[in-house]
């Protein structure tokens, strides 16, 4: 909740991006970085801190800042195709703090069975 002039509203940030190792492990592909040290490599040279390797406690981390800045909820959308489960694993994490967006490519093979999978097993 923040404080507004018409009184205490509440805070939906509607588009953030679940970044966790997974996904900085997939920006460092093309960049010829692989391996344990990839995550590390790839946040450094975006100027961010590198996700922890559980998913779970990068979730809890974003909660953290979520409460630093008085939001109450906010949409993590997985981002890239392969870090699913991870993500999942983050957003069952914060108890309900984070709602789960797929990404999806429709035309890929087993799309919609990975739509239904997310959202009937994984709580997207």
């Amino acid at each position: 909740m923040i404080d507004t002039p018409s009184g205490p509203r509440f805070v939906f940030d509607a588009h953030t991006h679940f970044f966790d190792t997974t996904f900085l492990c997939g920006l460092g592909k093309p960049l010829g970085l692989d391996g344990a040290s990839a995550p590390a490599e790839v946040a450094g040279r975006l100027g961010w801190e590198p996700p922890a390797d559980d998913p779970a406690e990068t979730a809890r981390r974003w909660v953290a800042e979520m409460d630093r800045h008085g939001v109450d909820r906010m949409v993590a959308i997985h981002t890239l195709p392969g870090d699913l489960d991870a993500a999942a694993r983050g957003i069952a994490a914060t108890s309900g703090r984070l709602a789960g967006y797929l990404m999806i490519n429709p035309l890929a093979p087993g799309a919609a069975e990975q739509v239904k999978r997310a959202v009937t097993s994984l709580g997207f």
